[in-house]
């Protein structure tokens, strides 16, 4: 483009288009405002003339009309939206978690929010803070740190609370809603398995020690050690780290090669010996 000396550019005048209202979609459809909002609000307690209801949903789409979330929100105090506190989104477990919540939540037409702790005391905190102000009608809670009271002013703020926890009637008590995860019994089936399979060098990564999963987890691998009476030869070893970091990753790998455990991509293509078979037994825990 050439310009003469002294000119500037201008960019070409915006035009900002008006955004259609319910008012709008009244009048496409030749109803009154209150009708468009029953049908779109899908309310159960209004009967509504199939042809009516096409013909306002067709003058939805030709408008490109979109609720107002804000104003829906002031009208019927509610978000439509959950929130899920999860310690670690990388890890495998919990991508399905979120998907299962997600799915039944977008049958009910709420959306969904997570909140990633990393397991850190502070940030469970921060979440919690951020509910206060109300922007979730309810929230699935996986937590490491915080406790029943710790949940109780949302409860006494009217937000529908879950928490994944161990048996404990302080939740209840606190108007938490439980949906319990009986991490002992799982670990004790999981080595109770590997020690019926002849396997006897048996590592655990466990978690962060103090936490309620990881002791879980720790008293169900040692109950499997005592309901198959491991020989006294069999001497557990002991390791931790106290973060959820590369570094304790690469602490769990130098823990593992000083005990001699072979990696399981070596491990298919060597032939078991008497002394693998009949080694101690390792408790590795950590993040």
């Amino acid at each position: 483009m050439l310009l003469n000396r002294g000119t500037v550019p201008t960019m070409p005048e915006l035009t900002t288009k008006r955004k259609p209202t319910q008012a709008d979609v009244a009048r496409r459809a030749a109803v009154s405002q209150a009708m468009v909002t029953y049908v779109l609000n899908d309310h159960p307690r209004v009967s509504i003339p199939s042809e009516t209801r096409r013909r306002i949903l067709d003058a939805v789409e030709e408008l490109g009309y979109v609720p107002n979330s804000a104003a829906r929100s002031l009208r019927t105090r509610k978000t439509m939206t959950i929130a899920a506190i999860i310690p670690d989104i990388t890890n495998p477990y919990y991508p399905a978690f979120n998907r299962g919540i997600q799915d039944v939540a977008e049958s009910r037409d709420f959306d969904v929010v997570t909140y990633n702790t990393d397991g850190d005391l502070a940030k469970e905190r921060k979440a919690i803070r951020s509910l206060q102000q109300g922007r979730v009608d309810g929230a699935i809670f996986n937590l490491i740190h915080l406790g029943p009271e710790d949940l109780r002013p949302l409860v006494e703020m009217g937000l529908a609370a879950v928490v994944m926890a161990r048996i404990d009637l302080l939740w209840t008590e606190s108007g938490v809603d439980m949906l319990i995860v009986d991490n002992a019994s799982a670990a004790r089936a999981a080595v109770g398995y590997l020690i019926d399979r002849g396997h006897t060098r048996i590592g655990m990564v466990a978690g962060i020690v103090g936490t309620p999963p990881r002791e879980g987890r720790v008293e169900g691998y040692r109950q499997a050690l005592a309901d198959h009476h491991p020989p006294r030869s069999r001497k557990p070893g002991s390791f931790s780290s106290p973060t959820r970091t590369r570094n304790g990753a690469r602490r769990t790998s130098g823990s593992l090669a000083r005990c001699s455990i072979t990696p399981p991509a070596r491990r298919r293509s060597m032939k078991p010996s008497p002394a693998r078979q009949n080694g101690p037994i390792l408790r590795l825990s950590m993040p």
